[in-house]
């Protein structure tokens, strides 16, 4: 019924690539871009807006410190000596979803005994990578960038947590917090007053308008940020790197990748909408055609809208929860005063859709959630 991968071509391609090849075999087979790889890919992008190669900084140390112990034992001399408390460097991997937030913030918790560390390094006046790792280190805006990502970063870790992580089917959310972390980003620089007013059509909003934007003191970079940011302003008179348009470029990056990587138009993402336990009573019977019409599946259409039009009227549905198969599957159960199962045609038809994965970790967690719920309620 769907597939789900990556966007490389190998996956993408419109005459070679796989979905092309399950096309022939099925042309109705849903294809769900995995959504977490579409944040990471924007993500990734908007970090190298940044004038920081922070990829490769997190990497050079990780690798300089890794499989020696003595180099290990004295970055833990040098915590000791600075009061703080030694923690292993992690290791980033681009590949990896959320590793990026993680070793950063290991790196601005060890920053004093790791710039002590290679500040003293025997190597630090010879050309290679502790001399490029101390350059980097004892340049004023490198920690600023470090800071900025360490207070940006949670917000796009939670969206991709949201669907690596969850323990149930996430794919009526899609549409909602896809929409949610567009306004997020945009509100970091835009005017509300601009997002309210175009609370409709956020997808064509001139990014670069300076009469959009908020003033540098508004624009969001974390407190922290802030306060280094003046710190060394006024006493140290240091040359830095203009954080507040730094942050903008970042955000308009991000902002522009994921408009032109997210299809915020998509009717099949409308469809899922109803899935979700909140709204499921306020959808609308036509619906259930759209579902018919633009999926591989098979189901009585007729009982399906009979049923839903009971379902729509039930005072005696709790329509509050936030797990939507545990909500199916009790909808699945409903029996009326004659015996009969009320709403299982419509139940199994929402479940049939609950499967569907929203990232490549994804399947096998929805079709296990669904067994365990099902024999709960047995």
């Amino acid at each position: 019924m769907s597939f789900t991968s990556d966007t490389c071509n190998v996956m993408k391609g419109a005459r070679d690539g796989v979905i092309a090849k399950l096309r022939s075999v099925q042309p109705k087979i849903l294809d769900v871009y995995c959504i977490c790889h579409l944040v990471n890919l924007c993500l990734k992008s908007a970090v190298k807006s940044l004038p920081l190669k922070v990829d490769d900084l997190l990497i050079d140390i990780y690798y300089h410190f890794r499989n020696s112990v003595n180099r290990m034992t004295s970055l833990h001399k040098f915590a000791e000596f600075c009061c703080v408390q030694y923690k292993c460097v992690l290791k980033h991997c681009q590949t990896r979803w959320l590793s990026l937030g993680r070793a950063i913030d290991r790196i601005i918790d060890m920053w004093d005994p790791l710039l002590s560390y290679f500040t003293s390094h025997r190597d630090v006046d010879k050309p290679g990578k502790v001399k490029t790792i101390f350059t980097l280190l004892n340049k004023p805006s490198t920690k600023l960038w470090l800071l900025f990502l360490s207070n940006v970063l949670p917000v796009f870790d939670k969206f991709n947590l949201l669907f690596q992580r969850s323990s149930t089917s996430t794919i009526h959310r899609i549409r909602g917090e896809s929409w949610r972390l567009l306004k997020t980003a945009l509100g970091f620089f835009i005017k509300p007053i601009v997002i309210r007013t175009n609370s409709d059509d956020l997808t064509n909003l001139n990014l670069k308008d300076p009469s959009l934007h908020l003033p540098d003191e508004d624009v969001f970079v974390g407190d922290n940020t802030v306060a280094l940011f003046v710190d060394l302003c006024e006493n140290e008179g240091a040359e830095l790197d203009n954080i507040y348009q730094g942050a903008v470029t970042f955000y308009q990056r991000f902002i522009s990748k994921q408009l032109q990587k997210f299809d915020f138009e998509s009717d099949i993402l409308d469809i899922f909408s109803f899935l979700d336990p909140v709204k499921c009573q306020q959808a609308r019977s036509d619906i259930f055609d759209r579902i018919y019409q633009t999926l591989p599946l098979s189901f009585d259409t007729t009982k399906v809208k009979l049923e839903h039009r009971e379902f729509v009227s039930d005072n005696g549905i709790n329509c509050t929860s936030d797990d939507a198969v545990s909500f199916w599957v009790s909808m699945l159960i409903v029996k009326s005063p004659m015996g009969e199962h009320k709403y299982e045609k419509l139940a199994t038809l929402a479940l049939t859709l609950l499967s569907i994965q929203t990232s490549n970790a994804d399947c096998e967690r929805v079709f296990s959630h669904v067994r365990r719920i099902k024999s709960e309620f047995r």
